[in-house]
């Protein structure tokens, strides 16, 4: 069963506050009982040590019975019953009226007739009234001679009580109320944000190439969808990348195929006494042939690394005569080309832990790039090898340079992408996979590729194989 964030972070809002508001409410409820009913306790207790000390600087060694309406009287301005009890639990004298003489078995009369200060609460039958009733010993001396009792009722207090609790209350909805207002807020500015997130997400799903999410806030969730919309616009770069690829991939393959089909067709017409126009034509069959089985391989390579089934089997090789094999299988294109390429080895160190099926792909396929990319009759390219240092570790460093048309500087972080041909691709021939594959090459050898270039002034493809592999 679906339930929404906004459903849960208003329920969580919610318990959250109310448990907090009722813990408040009750804590308040209490202090406010305990204040009132403290005053009014603190009150009645001070009253009776008034009335303890006026008896005994004005009464005392006197009769308690002659005196104890002159006692009500001084007091008869307190809002509440006094009473004079004797010694035995007796009433003698008292301001109103009760009915009831015999208080000797009243907890605060017993309590005072033990020389303690007495509390009493009850009910009041007669009238129904919550009651409080203090009382305190009368003494001639050290000797208890009677009880001087405070009554009063708690209805009036209980009243103000009830009207505070129902404050409280009021008050506490309210509050509830407040921040269930609040959370509505709060949660739609979390919610809607997603909700909008998830609607560009569907739109995108159904290739909608304008979908964009909208950043409401500067937060984790506008940061959410800052990356969504990066990832749509890589998402449809590398769907256009791989669209182009697999136009040049349809056009490469077509080429060599068109070529070997042509001169297919020729040959059949071709007088057979024509050795040399024949020759010619099954050299160039044979050429495109290879051309054609090059570009297979490099799918199914790329194929491989994509799948994770590309492997590398290394083996100690001599890497100086693998060098100069390239260069021997290079030089007559680059001859053909009327371009300039040699050779330097700067270091006589040449056993390196490679496979060197997979290093002559890489070294064919960069010189291959360097001589389609250099201008013929004016091309030089160079390959140059040496041992250095970096981060502690030794690599045989091979750099083959050209001075072609270079790369702008904007695209070289792009060059070793997959499929990616370039911004003028439609000039461009090739898979666009090449460096893509030749750099997953050299990282399964624990080596870096890098290439440094400047429009107008060629190219400089460095490749670094470790030695201590």
């Amino acid at each position: 069963m679906f339930k929404s964030i906004r459903t849960r972070l208003i329920g969580t809002y919610l318990v959250i506050i109310i448990a907090t508001v009722l813990t408040i409410a009750i804590i308040l409820s209490f202090w406010v009982r305990n204040y009132y009913k403290d005053n009014i306790e603190s009150y009645l207790k001070g009253q009776l040590e008034v009335v303890s000390v006026f008896y005994q600087n004005y009464f005392s060694g006197s009769d308690l019975s002659q005196n104890s309406r002159k006692i009500i009287k001084n007091f008869s301005n307190m809002t509440v019953q006094i009473q004079i009890i004797d010694a035995s639990g007796m009433v003698i004298d008292e301001l109103v009226d009760s009915g009831k003489k015999d208080l000797s078995k009243e907890t605060d009369v017993t309590a005072a007739l033990s020389d303690k200060t007495g509390k009493y609460e009850w009910v009041n039958k007669a009238t129904n009234e919550p009651t409080l009733a203090y009382s305190m010993p009368l003494k001639n001396g050290k000797d208890i001679v009677g009880v001087i009792r405070f009554v009063t009722s708690l209805t009036e207090t209980n009243r103000v009580l009830n009207n505070y609790y129902l404050y409280i209350f009021i008050l506490s909805i309210a509050i509830i109320g407040l921040v269930f207002l609040i959370s509505l807020f709060l949660s739609r500015t979390i919610v809607n944000p997603i909700i909008e997130i998830t609607r560009t997400a569907n739109e995108m799903s159904k290739g909608n190439i304008n979908a964009k999410a909208k950043k409401i806030y500067d937060d984790e969730i506008g940061r959410l969808a800052d990356t969504l919309n990066y990832l749509w616009s890589e998402l449809q770069k590398n769907q256009k990348l791989k669209n182009e690829f697999i136009s040049a991939v349809s056009h490469e393959l077509r080429t060599p195929i068109t070529s070997i089909k042509g001169w297919a067709i020729t040959l059949k017409e071709t007088d057979a006494e024509n050795i040399d126009e024949i020759r010619h034509g099954l050299d160039i069959i044979d050429s495109e042939a290879d051309r054609f089985k090059d570009m297979i391989e490099e799918l199914l390579d790329f194929s491989r690394l994509e799948s994770g089934r590309f492997e590398i089997y290394k083996n100690t090789v001599n890497i100086r005569t693998l060098i100069l094999s390239v260069f021997e299988q290079m030089k007559p294109r680059a001859e053909r080309q009327k371009i300039n390429m040699n050779l330097n080895f700067n270091t006589v160190y040449d056993m390196v832990s490679i496979d060197e099926r997979r290093i002559r792909q890489v070294l064919i396929n960069v010189i291959d790039n360097a001589l389609r990319y250099t201008k013929e009759e004016e091309g030089k390219i160079s390959i140059e090898t040496n041992v250095v240092l970096e981060n502690k570790s030794q690599f045989y460093k091979i750099n083959i340079i050209d001075n072609g048309c270079g790369i702008d500087e904007t695209e070289l972080v792009f060059v070793k992408q997959k499929f990616y041909r370039g911004k003028d691709n439609d000039k461009t021939t090739g898979t666009g996979i090449g460096l893509a594959v030749c750099e997953d090459i050299i990282n399964l050898h624990s080596g870096t590729i890098r290439v440094i270039s400047k429009i107008g002034e060629g190219a400089d493809v460095e490749i670094l194989l470790p030695l201590d592999c």
